[in-house]
């Protein structure tokens, strides 16, 4: 199978949606791309992997069968939430058998990564970021609409482009960035800086805290591998530019898509994550070897008192709280009485640590999330000298995960990506 087709199977999934009138948005943007993934993406990397061969006499092949090992493990001790931990919870779908793929597209990548040089495959990759910052950046001006953004319940935001919230979109620009600075570096023209204004710009309109850091971080890697040069960084403010010009010339629609939020605040609001990061931590310390499982977070809340949730989770002060038992799977639901009389009806939605390195720990167990932590290390130290641009992206994406989870929409992108890294020292070279 050729590693050109595998790429393009690769970068379309974040781009395929489903656009129909339904009553979440998860039909629209997850459920396409979980499919993508167990029928097109999982095929062609395993025949990449047989076609290419892979060696397991290397210290990081030791960690990734550690990884499935562990996640075997988990599962089968979990066995009474079989379907939310092999498949994971329908709002989600990474379960462990969508956690082994990314670890089969982790080795596709290891397997191309000596037939392919950096500077090539920055070429589809950059392409394919642009066409999905391009669908946030036309989000954000108004041209182009949001599928079921206006029906009950959705999570999809504006300049979410086809990851369907802005947050996802951010991660995956920022995880894409660094490659797309790399490549107007050594291939300066009027396309490849093209790339990195439409990049920047979609990165930019996100309004994502977490993915601006990120953003940043896999900047600053480049900065200190002597990768940036004052054009570039031009040209990348550029694009940071433009994302605040609708705010001038289109006022309305960017206001409407975040709410009237600042720069400033988005910097400084927790959104709602100390619920998340506390219950994390207490269920990490009552199971540490094996984890919760499916829905752990959840199942930690169960357990944990009214008063300590409403605090953590925002519920307002002085309240009458009635909890509402919808089971250990549903999300924490109260009914508030207000001093006036009112009642009010409070849930807790998110569950999913916002944090990947605490729900590994939190769903498969303290070793699961060191193994997981050190493979992501180990292939930014791998490629730090060989291809740095490659250690900026995962540094990008380490970053962006300590404050978001790990999402289907585009985490194939980055494991990818770190096969490439993991193998560098093993043949491939930066062609400049």
């Amino acid at each position: 199978m050729s590693y050109k087709l595998h790429i393009y199977v690769l970068l379309a999934m974040p781009l395929i949606i489903n656009p129909g009138l339904f009553l979440y948005v998860d039909p629209i943007y997850l459920y396409p791309k979980i499919w993508w993934i167990y029928i097109v993406l999982m095929p062609s990397s395993i025949a990449i992997i047989f076609q290419k061969g892979y060696s397991t006499k290397n210290i990081y092949s030791k960690i990734i069968l550690g990884l499935f090992v562990l996640l075997l493990i988990a599962g089968l001790w979990h066995w009474k939430d079989s379907k939310s931990v092999w498949l994971g919870v329908q709002n989600r779908g990474d379960g462990i058998l969508m956690h082994w793929s990314y670890l089969i597209v982790l080795i596709s990548g290891i397997s191309i990564a000596y037939r392919i040089s950096i500077q090539v495959f920055s070429h589809f990759m950059v392409v394919g970021a642009s066409i999905l910052a391009t669908t946030a950046v036309l989000q954000q001006i108004d041209i182009v609409g949001v599928p079921g953004i206006d029906l009950s319940g959705t999570s999809a935001t504006v300049a979410g482009g086809t990851l369907g919230n802005r947050g996802y979109m951010g991660g995956a620009l920022a995880l894409l960035l660094p490659l797309t600075i790399w490549l107007a570096r050594n291939r300066p023209g009027l396309w490849s800086y093209t790339g990195l204004i439409i990049v920047s710009w979609g990165l930019s309109a996100t309004m994502t805290r977490g993915a601006w850091i990120a953003g940043l971080a896999g900047v600053c890697v480049l900065w200190i591998t002597r990768q940036l040069t004052l054009k570039v960084i031009l040209v990348l403010s550029a694009g940071i530019a433009l994302s605040l010009a609708p705010a001038f010339f289109l006022p309305d629609a960017p206001m409407r898509s975040f709410s009237g939020s600042s720069p400033a605040a988005i910097l400084t609001n927790n959104s709602g994550r100390t619920v998340l990061y506390r219950s994390a931590l207490i269920g990490i310390a009552e199971r540490p070897l094996l984890g919760w499982g499916g829905n752990a977070l959840w199942k930690v809340m169960a357990e944990r008192s009214n008063q300590e949730l409403l605090a953590e989770g925002g519920a307002p002060a002085h309240v009458r709280a009635e909890r509402r038992d919808f089971g250990v799977n549903a999300p924490p639901s109260f009914i508030l009485t207000l001093p006036s009389g009112e009642k009010q009806w409070f849930f807790l939605p998110v569950n999913k640590v916002h944090n990947e390195y605490l729900d590994y720990a939190l769903t498969y167990g303290i070793p699961a999330a060191v193994l997981f932590t050190l493979l992501l290390g180990y292939g930014i130290w791998n490629a730090w000298t060989t291809a740095p641009v490659l250690s900026a992206c995962l540094v990008a994406y380490g970053v962006y995960l300590l404050t978001w989870p790990e999402v289907i929409r585009f985490a194939p992108i980055a494991w990818f990506l770190l096969g490439l890294a993991l193998a560098q020292r093993r043949g491939v070279t930066v062609e400049t």
